[in-house]
């Protein structure tokens, strides 16, 4: 948030407000708020415009201004994310995009108790129901990047479909990741790659070991992206019977194919590869809301390495940790009755066509 944003955003009470020091000691001076937020404004317009050159000086002046007050309130401003303007009322846009300010997100920024630490350098806008995103938050857990990728949700910049959101993603699509240098990243796949290229020396390698598993891993990947997360929207968008009917018998083509594909217990056998991020957050779409809105008794009948697969990654501690915010998502989903509300639930009682394998 660029600084002209922060003095619009900050609760006028505490500008008229004293912050006193948390432990005050006799001739310790009270410092206005206004005074100490305007300071502290002034050392981010300078570290915005000058560069890193301005951190040793900010670091200097925080650390004085630090012995004598107490920084949350200021911090608690500084962290805030709404979307006012300066001398822009409340539904003003932003005066500033972070892919136009590339500076912002590797300076240094005020945390909840006050201190001074970097910010990640990398920014995921994402949506914990997003199983696109989802495949690329699996990557950062398994690679411990979480110092490194800062995930915010599109909705901070109001949505998708928004000026603010389109200049970084002109499909107006999930996920998208912003770089130091202002360069966004789209496709949940390239930025997968991305990270394990550049951060090739942090975790697992997430890449097969021979040419063989790397075809193998990209095969599996391809048909998932191709094949499977097109149509995915039969499982929870509004459409013609028969084009749902057909899209649903698809997918369940497709998942025969990969369970002759894999090798178990992960994709190309015994390391995780980029390939089981790409299809663990899909399958647990299917596994959510196949048997449940659909009729299937299980996704993975007659798909035992699936079975197994399935069963592993769900174990592992980053994997349970996707699903539970993917299911969180989808359970939202449901709490609001998407599936009702959007003709769904009737459909499949009235069509008078089979909906789960063997779709007679």
């Amino acid at each position: 948030m660029h600084p002209w944003d922060v003095a619009a955003n900050c609760d006028t009470k505490l500008l008229s407000a004293p912050l006193r020091p948390s432990r005050p000691s006799a001739g310790t001076r009270l410092w206005p708020a206004g005074l100490v937020l305007a300071a502290v404004l002034l050392m981010l317009m300078a570290m915005s415009e000058f560069g890193s050159g301005a951190q040793p000086l900010f670091q200097e002046l925080y650390g004085a201004l630090g012995a004598q007050v107490h920084a949350a309130p200021v911090a608690a401003a500084l962290s805030h994310t709404g979307r006012a303007a300066y001398a822009g009322g409340p539904h003003a846009q932003p005066l500033l995009r972070p892919a136009q300010h590339p500076r912002l997100s590797s300076e240094m920024h005020l945390g909840a108790t006050g201190d001074a630490f970097p910010q990640p350098p990398l920014t995921l806008y994402d949506l914990p129901v997003s199983n696109n995103g989802a495949r690329v938050r699996l990557v950062v857990y398994w690679k411990g990047l979480q110092d490194q990728v800062a995930v915010r949700s599109p909705m901070e910049l109001g949505g998708l479909k928004t000026e603010e959101y389109l200049a970084i993603n002109p499909q107006g699509k999930m996920p998208a990741l912003v770089l130091p240098d202002g360069t966004s990243l789209a496709e949940s796949e390239v930025i997968s790659q991305y990270l394990i290229d550049k951060y090739a020396d942090r975790g697992p390698s997430l890449t097969a070991p021979t040419p063989e598993l790397r075809a193998l891993a990209t095969v599996v990947t391809r048909l998932h992206d191709i094949y499977i997360t097109t149509i995915q929207g039969a499982m929870y968008k509004a459409m013609d019977a028969a084009d749902r009917h057909k899209q649903l018998q698809e997918i369940y083509k497709q998942i025969g194919i990969i369970e002759d594909l894999i090798q178990g217990p992960f994709v190309i056998g015994t390391e995780k590869t980029a390939a089981d991020a790409a299809l663990f957050p899909t399958f647990i779409f299917m596994d959510f809301m196949l048997p449940q809105y659909f009729g299937w008794t299980d996704v993975f009948a007659g798909l035992p390495k699936l079975k197994q697969w399935y069963a592993t990654l769900s174990q592992d501690p980053a994997g349970a940790q996707v699903r539970a915010e993917i299911e969180g998502g989808l359970n939202a989903w449901k709490e609001k009755g998407r599936w009702d509300n959007l003709g769904i639930t009737e459909q499949v009682k009235s069509s008078g066509l089979n909906f789960a394998p063997p779709f007679n």
